[in-house]
């Protein structure tokens, strides 16, 4: 198929969760036969989303995307080539621990994304204590994620990318109206 050039001087991005995966978190194998040829093509395809390229990367390892993605919810720009780091958009370490001291205030730890003095990618995190973490983490454990490390008091990383506090609904709220309040 010969595609004209408006549909090949664009580029094509799409979202994971709620648009391209299905509900059980996979790509259908439609979805993979399809987006292979559009690529083959000559179709300018990749993705952005709020999930690490770690994950991201597993998921569609079957697609042969071959331009940066953006994850992390726009905080680092990959290269789904090699994995590397291309641009990094890391919290200002004094408002990082803004957010760590004002969650602790409330009882609240975070799930925290970042690097190491080695450059290495890490998800740390304290003591899980309700079930959205302990749910969290049991599934990092059997996927064997390599990130993941329990820490026995919260720390700050090198380069802090993302915070991910992980609540029931209910649990959120004191958190949600305090952000909201000093926006």
């Amino acid at each position: 198929m010969k595609l004209t050039a408006d549909l090949t001087d664009k580029l094509y991005v799409t979202d994971l969760d709620g648009t391209l995966l299905r509900g059980d978190q996979t790509v259908s194998p439609f979805t993979v036969k399809t987006l292979n040829a559009l690529i083959a093509w000559g179709l300018r395809i990749t993705y952005a989303t709020a999930r690490s390229y770690h994950t991201a990367s597993q998921i569609l390892r079957e697609i042969n995307v071959n331009l940066p993605c953006i994850t992390h919810n726009g905080a680092e720009l990959i290269s789904t080539i090699d994995g590397r780091v291309l641009t990094t958009n890391e919290l200002d370490n004094d408002i990082a621990q803004d957010i760590m001291d004002t969650g602790a205030k409330m009882g609240l730890l975070p799930f925290v994304c970042g690097s190491v003095g080695d450059g290495a990618a890490k998800l740390l995190y304290c003591n899980p204590v309700n079930s959205a973490q302990k749910d969290f983490i049991r599934m990092k454990l059997a996927n064997n994620d390599p990130r993941s490390h329990e820490i026995p008091v919260p720390t700050t990383l090198n380069e802090i990318i993302v915070f991910h506090y992980l609540l029931q609904t209910q649990e959120s709220h004191p958190l949600k109206d305090y952000f909201s309040a000093h926006s």
